[in-house]
Order: C-alpha cells, then sequence, then structure tokens
C-alpha cells in the first residue's frame, strides 16, 4: 500500500522532531518534509504536493491562517490538519473555513495523531469533540468601539490578509493599515493575528462555512 506523505509545519524543530517520531516504524506514512514558517511551508508544498500538511498556527512572518489560504489555493490536493495549543472552537471553525479538513491539540498521542491523519486521507474531517462554544454577544458589545474601517479590517485580517494586500485592497499605505490594526487591537485590548480571528468569528464577522 502507497503511504501517505506527510509535511510538518512548526517554527519549533524540537515539536517537529516529536511529531515525525509519532510516524516511526510504520510503512503506513512517510515524512517528506518539514517547514518552519508559512511562506516556506508554501513553496516546499508545491514542490512535494504531500498528502497532509500538519500545520502550526502561531509561526512568524507568514502564520498558519495566512499559509492555510494560500495552500488552499495553491495545492488544493492536500489536506490540511491543524495542530495548536488552542483548545478553542473559534480557532476551529476559521481553520475549518479556511480549509482545513482536522484540527488536533498539540498534547494528543501519537496514535490519535496517526488516526487523524488516516481520517483525513479517506476523505473524512477529524474535529475533536467538547471544545468550548464561541461566546458571541460580548465579542458583538466590544465591536462596537470600532469604525467602520477598523472592522473592515479585522475581516480581512481574520481571513488571512497580510497588512500589504489589505493596503492594496483600500488603496492605502501599508502605514495605515498597521495603524489601524493598533488601534484595533488597543481597543479590544487582543495581540496577535490568532486573537484577532478568535474575536472575529466570535463576533459573526467571518462566516464559518462547512
Amino acid at each position: 500500500m502507497k503511504p501517505i506523505t506527510i509535511m510538518l509545519v512548526d517554527d519549533h524543530p524540537l515539536v517537529r522532531e516529536g511529531i515525525r517520531s509519532s510516524f516511526k516504524g510504520s510503512s503506513r506514512f512517510r515524512v517528506v518534509g518539514e517547514a518552519g514558517e508559512g511562506d516556506q511551508a508554501v513553496r516546499l508544498a508545491r514542490r512535494l504536493k504531500p498528502d497532509i500538511i500538519l500545520l502550526d498556527i502561531a509561526m512568524p512572518k507568514t502564520n498558519g491562517l495566512q499559509a492555510a489560504r494560500r495552500l488552499r489555493a495553491e495545492v488544493p490536493d492536500s489536506s490540511i490538519i491543524v495542530l495548536s495549543v488552542h483548545a478553542d472552537a473559534a480557532y476551529m471553525q476559521e481553520m475549518m473555513r479556511l480549509g482545513a479538513r482536522g484540527y488536533l491539540l498539540k498534547d494528543c498521542g501519537p496514535s490519535e495523531l496517526r488516526h487523524a491523519v488516516e481520517t483525513v486521507h479517506r476523505g473524512q474531517t477529524f474535529f475533536p469533540q467538547g471544545l468550548p462554544a464561541v461566546e458571541a454577544e460580548p465579542a458583538g458589545r466590544a465591536l462596537e468601539r470600532l469604525s467602520a474601517r477598523e472592522i473592515q479590517v479585522l475581516t480581512l485580517v481574520a481571513d488571512g490578509l497580510s497588512n500589504k494586500e489589505i493596503a492594496s485592497k483600500f488603496d492605502v499605505s501599508v502605514r495605515t493599515v498597521e495603524a489601524h490594526r493598533e488601534h484595533i487591537t488597543n481597543k479590544l485590548g487582543l495581540r496577535g493575528v490568532a486573537s484577532l480571528t478568535r474575536f472575529a468569528v466570535a463576533a459573526g464577522l467571518v462566516a464559518v462555512h462547512k
């Protein structure tokens, strides 16, 4: 039987080593490549075209959200499984919207990881049960603190666009987008793309497509 080819994407070499060890000793799986950030992952996936991409969310430069959006467009035959420390429904929903077929917490065991890979490879989805529900109402109230343009920027950030892409969309400078993002983070008390994305999903700015 042809092995399932897997690419690992995580910015921590020790984490990648631990994931890789989960597949050792089995002819059913073959790790064909590793990347430490999103841009590298996209370049490598275009060349390797793996069956499964195990993708972290929090990475420098191009993060997992941005990478997932590009991977879905450039290597549509590769299935994405997210490996994250965030046990949060909003993260799971957003990654589903961006095309992920599975979502696992990093404290999962090797057997669960292998089972997830096989499940997704069969064309099914794999998402853990019991993640906390998204609280939309508090996020909706906090949304009132943002201007119309800030809401637009937040939505695009949650959709995985970079500052440069957002600037091009609005025909403004990257510095202007950076200023909008700073205002957003200050008003909401949030830092980082992952937190902003979770808020956007909870507030109903980003639709969840199943």
